[in-house]
């Protein structure tokens, strides 16, 4: 029983993680390969074990463009309209100083 819930807490602690670092993990994301937002879901529930719903990702997608972080473009694929994500200059200027910061972070605790 403890172990169970000691299981939850740790589930609850990861993905409070994932969500406060969101921007960070979409942009980790985009930088190799332009994406739609359900596969951005996808591959953090594949990643990290979280489920990260649409009602989050794409408020934090419009903020992200809103920034000039990432820019979309609409795409038809098979009849359905996708708006095709994908990692801006300033976007990459960005992840890098993310990481380098998440780094120091890491080395200090």
């Amino acid at each position: 029983m403890e172990e169970q819930k000691n299981n939850l807490e740790t589930k609850k602690a990861q993905a409070n993680v994932v969500k406060r670092i969101l921007d960070y993990i979409i942009l980790t994301l985009l930088r190799d390969k332009s994406k739609h937002g359900y596969e951005l879901m996808d591959e953090i529930k594949k990643s990290f074990q979280v489920t990260i719903g649409a009602s989050s990702m794409y408020p934090m997608l419009a903020k992200l463009e809103e920034n000039e972080l990432v820019t979309g473009t609409w795409n038809i694929i098979n009849d359905h309209p996708r708006k095709i994500y994908s990692l801006t200059a300033k976007g990459e200027e960005t992840l890098t100083y993310i990481r380098d910061f998440l780094t120091q972070l890491v080395k200090v605790c």
